[in-house]
């Protein structure tokens, strides 16, 4: 398979498994808020409704751009393969700082939220906010490991063509 094709249909992929975990994050956080009512219930939903609709913002807008986004890049290499790193390594370039920025986040979420769990577990909202931090900060953390090691050997596919 060629490396464009490949790369660009796991990213389909993984992008149904992001709309897969908001659904769930999104159900789980809707039942959590109108049918438990407990102050654990109500902390743990933040996170899981939050989380969980950019679960679905994100993954559901990849989803749809993506076979427009590899027809476009497979006809500019078919072409020129020159052009197509020229156009395609600033955006790879961005995509993978990226990375860094979103680890640092889902990072921060799984520290806060075993922080909370740990020195404020008497406290039911809190530990609730924290389980439900741990929870989508890992998720998150997951995924996005997955998908920083695709877009590497992508971009390094790209520097090849240039």
């Amino acid at each position: 398979m060629h490396p464009i094709e490949l790369y660009f249909r796991a990213e389909k992929a993984e992008s149904l498994v992001f709309v897969g975990a908001g659904v769930v994050a999104v159900t789980l956080a809707a039942w959590l808020l109108l049918g438990q009512r407990t102050a654990l219930s109500t902390g743990l939903a933040i996170p899981l409704l939050l989380i969980g609709l950019t679960q679905l913002t994100v993954g559901g807008s990849v989803y749809l751009r993506t076979d427009r986004q590899q027809a476009e890049l497979e006809a500019v290499y078919a072409r020129a393969p020159a052009q197509f790193a020229a156009q395609e390594m600033p955006r790879m370039q961005q995509v993978n700082a990226s990375f860094d920025l979103y680890k640092l986040v889902e990072i921060a979420f799984i520290l806060i939220g075993t922080g909370l769990i740990y020195f404020r577990q008497q406290h039911d909202f809190w530990l609730g906010l924290g389980l439900g931090m741990l929870l989508q900060g890992t998720v998150m953390l997951a995924a996005d490991i997955f998908a920083e090691r695709r877009a590497d050997v992508y971009t390094a596919f790209v520097a090849r063509q240039g």
